[in-house]
């Protein structure tokens, strides 16, 4: 992602500065320890009558320059990481912007997941209606082959099909309860899923559940 890409790249490029500062000072820390041992040796060296210690005043200024330069590392040091603490807090209305378009996006997606949710279970009535309807249908046609029968006049035989509808428990929804969405005329319910007596409602009569008919109906008023 962008955002984050942004903040590793800002990062990346104040703590590469900082180590090479830290480099730095170390190395002048490591220069600054050994010319003081000279220098205390020196002095040492000529208090005890041994060589006299003619280059003292070079050496002097030469620790404090080295002292000086080790300052300004130690200030750049933290020039440096107040530069990346301004640097990232800089970024935060960004990530704050890039936040409200995620979240808008997200909710907007979440809105259409649970809107086709409660299409797939409308549409998954109609289909349990259209069971029934073919049952009746069936059920419909003993009765005109007794007509057609009773018009030939000649036994026609009994014919035993039938047609078998699975337990109800093979039509159960996997869909988890949920406030706001096809509410039930039932105090307290308002789901996605059916409940045994609703399919069974739905196989034996054609009568759709009142929550799932009215959504149905709101639908098709919406597209006309």
């Amino acid at each position: 992602m962008k955002i984050f890409q942004t903040v590793k790249e800002t990062k990346e490029k104040y703590d590469q500065r900082h180590e090479e500062l830290l480099i730095q000072k170390g190395q002048l820390k490591k220069q600054l320890e050994e010319l003081r041992r000279e220098y205390e040796d020196r002095i040492a060296e000529d208090e005890l009558g041994g060589k006299v210690f003619t280059s003292k005043p070079q050496m002097k200024e030469k620790l404090r320059n080295l002292e000086d330069k080790l300052e300004e590392v130690e200030h750049r040091i933290n020039v440096n990481r107040k530069g990346l603490h301004q640097a990232l807090a800089d970024l935060v209305p960004a990530i704050r912007d890039w936040r409200s378009k995620k979240k808008a996006n997200l909710q907007k997606k979440h809105e259409q997941a649970l809107e086709d949710t409660i299409d797939a279970l409308a549409t998954y009535c109609l289909k349990l209606q259209e069971v029934h309807s073919i049952k009746k249908e069936f059920d419909a046609l003993n009765t005109d082959v007794q007509a057609l029968q009773n018009e030939v006049g000649t036994e026609i035989g009994n014919d035993k099909t039938v047609l078998r509808t699975p337990e109800l428990w093979i039509y159960s929804l996997p869909f988890a309860t949920s406030k706001g969405h096809l509410p039930s005329r039932r105090t307290g319910a308002t789901i996605y899923a059916l409940t045994d007596t609703e399919i069974s409602d739905i196989l034996n009569s054609g009568k759709l559940p009142v929550r799932v008919q009215e959504y149905i109906d709101r639908k098709k008023g919406a597209k006309n």
